[in-house]
């Protein structure tokens, strides 16, 4: 069985810079020297390809998520950024969930587990 060493995401643009500097903004994050930056320990780059539509055509097929301490702050903050809501803050079993789109149409969840929640998760270490 072979050993996972890390893990990461690159969000592809046809703008990366637009896309680069909205998800610095919407959680507080600082890229590397090489343009990484860490959402809850997944490594996240956004990258300029040629191939790829200004917009996604079928959101929804992947939803990048982002479980936080202070869902509140973090969806002001995308509130003053004026990103499009699908789902506005709200009360499930496990916790509070928000769904929005980014610029370029991918789908983002910020979440607020409950603690309950996430200590009944295996640890991924």
């Amino acid at each position: 069985m072979s050993r996972h060493l890390s893990a990461s995401i690159l969000l592809a643009s046809s703008q990366p810079e637009r896309l680069d500097e909205f998800y610095r903004a919407a959680f507080d994050v600082e890229a590397d020297e090489n343009g990484w930056f860490s959402l809850g320990g997944l490594g996240v780059n956004i990258d300029l390809r040629d191939d790829v539509a200004e917009r996604v055509a079928e959101p929804g097929r992947v939803v990048l998520n982002i479980d936080t301490e202070h869902a509140a702050e973090v969806v002001a903050r995308l509130d003053d950024l004026g990103v499009r809501w699908l789902v506005r803050l709200e009360e499930r079993p496990n916790g509070i969930f928000s769904t929005f789109e980014d610029p370029d149409g991918n789908l983002v969840q910020v979440l607020q587990m409950t603690q309950e929640y996430r200590d009944s998760r295996p640890d991924p270490a």
